[in-house]
């Protein structure tokens, strides 16, 4: 039971003039409930004071009910349903006086009572105005600017929408269906994409039901279906993937079809950059029991080690964002970690991520590779690649910049090491060649350390964790007033881990940002 209908039922239980209210969830859209109510229904009180038990008029959804039937739904407390306008000009309250009904409705006592949905009713007055539920549960209150009309003409438009939805979801042929329910989407686009609450006249979005579209057209689709359901998808979402629940992509054909896309070089980089996410989904590469019974199929030994070579042959292209995603589904494949059959890891994507990390310009497509070799690579060939200790891995992401302060994530991995004492934030200043022409050091100071550096901190990291799903990342801001504006910076962190004769030096990944000036402003920052 949803936390919204047990405190509907508390209030029920405690009736009574003065019992204290309860404080209520948010009020649900309307839009919320005319996708999750079974039955709803246009109505007239039978007391327009005290709005508890009504007439129905119209049944715009559902069964069991027709119009003329006589209903006393709960979740309206009589002790609460009275509610009133701003007092008269001798200071008397006057009393709100119902006219219609909306009412969103389901049944319990296995169908023999009718109960409201939490926070299910609209109601008119007798002057045209407006009253939905108020802030405290089981409250009615005025919205001024509600229009009785509006409403009405909104649900019934949604609906029309959810019935042809509903068709659309029921169509025998497959493809049928998935096609239906893409035109559907299709033609709510300004719906799926606008921002925001949204209120009951100028809805927002359609709840989970933006979700749940995409699950049924995945679980109709083979992989050649479920491909323009992928692009449609991150059209709506900014570029990001569905979540899958159904093992679409999940067979050697599905992942073939996947590998054809991140090669195609006549695709847009997105798109390939989504295939090759797609085919390091964990379903897509080692589906679990319930989704083989689905059709998904483990990916084969010798599958895996094709998929490996086909995937790495790509890290030669320069492409930050490609060679992110090449480098965490490297990673899967190669540290296939729950889930896989036993004995799976494998060593074959070490030689391409070395080649593609030699040469590597900063930036996210570097630090991912370095992330992924530093899991994958005997703790010497690491030392040999990068001079840190073993299993030590340090990388920068989300650098922002926000007046004359720079702030960043830093990743951590000390591969079972401590840092006992305070890393150094190294800031070189880059001449018109790309030399360094001046460095500075900071000390570095992250808002959200949990005690002190000498207290000791050691960071272990998922096996097959991308840099992003590293855990423990610290946030660390640093003051550049003192740098001159206008020019090129690199920035790395370097430190120490372990103590005394065990005490090993490491540095971060690079990364490099843009100190602009404002127009007009003088080059000295602190001048600003």
């Amino acid at each position: 039971m949803s936390r919204l209908s047990s405190l509907a039922l508390l209030l029920l239980v405690s009736s009574g003039a003065n019992a204290p209210a309860t404080q209520a969830d948010d009020v649900l859209p309307l839009r919320r409930l005319c996708i999750d109510a079974p039955v709803i229904v246009l109505a007239t009180p039978n007391d327009p004071v005290t709005p508890v038990r009504f007439r129905i008029e119209a049944v715009l959804r559902g069964a069991g009910i027709r119009s003329g039937d006589v209903i006393t739904p709960r979740g309206i407390d009589p002790a609460l349903a009275r509610s009133f306008d701003e007092p008269d000009p001798e200071g008397k309250p006057r009393l709100h006086r119902v006219a219609r009904a909306l009412l969103f409705l389901k049944t319990s006592d296995k169908g023999k009572t009718w109960q409201l949905e939490p926070t299910g009713f609209r109601f008119c007055t007798e002057e045209g105005r407006l009253l939905v539920p108020g802030d405290r549960l089981g409250t009615i209150q005025a919205r001024p600017e509600g229009r009785w009309g509006v409403v009405i003409a909104r649900v019934r438009q949604d609906l029309d929408a959810l019935a042809r939805l509903d068709a659309a979801s029921r169509l025998a042929r497959p493809q049928r269906r998935v096609q239906a329910l893409m035109t559907w989407v299709r033609e709510r686009k300004v719906d799926f994409t606008t921002g925001g609450e949204g209120s009951d006249e100028s809805p927002c979005g359609w709840d989970h039901l933006q979700q749940d579209i995409f699950d049924w057209i995945f679980a109709a689709s083979g992989e050649a279906e479920a491909w323009p359901a992928i692009r449609l998808y991150a059209e709506l979402n900014e570029g990001e993937l569905p979540r899958l629940a159904s093992p679409t992509f999940a067979t050697s054909a599905g992942r073939d079809f996947l590998v054809r896309l991140a090669r195609d070089e006549k695709l847009l980089l997105g798109d390939r950059c989504r295939a090759i996410r797609l085919l390091g989904d964990r379903l897509t590469l080692w589906p679990d029991e319930q989704q083989q019974k689905q059709g998904g199929e483990l990916v084969s030994a010798k599958e895996q080690e094709q998929l490996i070579d086909n995937l790495g042959s790509l890290l030669s292209v320069r492409d930050d964002d490609l060679r992110v995603a090449l480098a965490r589904t490297l990673t899967r494949l190669s540290l296939p970690g729950p889930g896989a059959p036993s004995g799976r890891e494998s060593q074959k994507a070490v030689a391409p991520l070395v080649a593609a990390s030699k040469g590597a310009p900063p930036g996210p497509g570097r630090d991912e590779i370095a992330w992924a070799l530093c899991g994958l690579v005997p703790g010497s060939q690491w030392k040999e690649l990068t001079t840190n200790p073993a299993g030590v891995c340090a990388c920068l992401r989300d650098l922002e910049r926000k007046d004359s302060t720079v702030t960043f994530w830093l990743t951590l991995r000390t591969g079972g090491l401590t840092i006992y004492e305070a890393p150094t934030v190294v800031v070189e200043r880059l001449g018109n060649l790309g030399f360094v022409a001046e460095t500075r050091r900071f000390p570095l100071a992250p808002i959200n350390l949990d005690g002190t550096w000498s207290s000791g901190h050691a960071y272990s990291q998922r096996a097959g964790a991308s840099v992003q799903e590293a855990e423990g990342a610290l946030v660390v801001p640093i003051d550049i007033s003192r740098l001159p504006s206008g020019t090129n910076y690199r920035v790395r962190v370097e430190g120490f881990v372990g103590q005394g004769k065990d005490r090993q030096r490491w540095m971060s990944e690079p990364r490099k940002f843009y100190f602009a000036r404002p127009a007009g402003m003088p080059d000295d920052p602190r001048k600003w």
